[in-house]
């Protein structure tokens, strides 16, 4: 009597349906490899409709914090005077030392980033999560909205932005960037 070898089809189901999804893992991420892009500030201002409401990745420089002081008139002035904070910064496409580049123009070309938390006084706040005083290249990623779109001033807003997931240049090379408490001064007023 012949003993024939099993049958049995689920092994070779498996394999085949483990291959099926290997190689859609796989197309996926070349995909996503060959299809993502890093975008400067100006490329994003040139592209806006079409990136309007998709996730992207931008390089850039940090301006200035939209900071709020209170205006209470203090005698003598002193610092615990009034109260500042500030949530949004400004993202760049050039370092903001130089302020005599195009994109300073009205009106600016630059993206609105919502990620700090900064409160203080008159002469100083604490800011948190990032150091809003970096002048190294930054690169965030987050979903692009065009705020005041049907205005003559419209401005663009990086939304949802994982601080774990950007990254800062230093020395050509880029590393995370460094998430904790800092101190900014600020102007005083005269």
């Amino acid at each position: 009597m012949e003993t024939s070898p099993s049958t049995n089809p689920a092994p070779k189901i498996i394999l085949a349906a483990g291959i099926v999804v290997l190689l859609i893992v796989v197309g996926y991420g070349i995909y996503r490899i060959s299809h993502s892009q890093d975008y400067t500030v100006s490329e994003v201002w040139r592209r806006r409709n079409e990136l309007k409401g998709q996730h992207i990745t931008v390089r850039g420089y940090l301006g200035y914090a939209e900071t709020q002081i209170t205006l209470q008139r203090c005698v003598p002035q002193r610092c615990d005077c009034n109260t500042s904070s500030a949530k949004r910064i400004g993202l760049f496409g050039e370092s903001t030392l130089d302020k005599t580049k195009p994109e300073w123009g009205i009106p600016p070309k630059y993206l609105v980033l919502e990620i700090l938390d900064c409160r203080g006084d008159a002469c100083m706040m604490g800011c948190q999560p990032i150091d809003p005083g970096t002048i190294d290249e930054l690169e965030f990623a987050g979903v692009l909205r065009i705020a005041q779109e049907e205005t003559a001033y419209p401005y663009l807003i990086l939304d949802d932005v994982q601080l774990e997931n950007a990254g800062q240049k230093i020395n050509g090379i880029w590393q995370a960037i460094p998430i904790g408490v800092y101190s900014i001064q600020l102007p005083q007023q005269k």
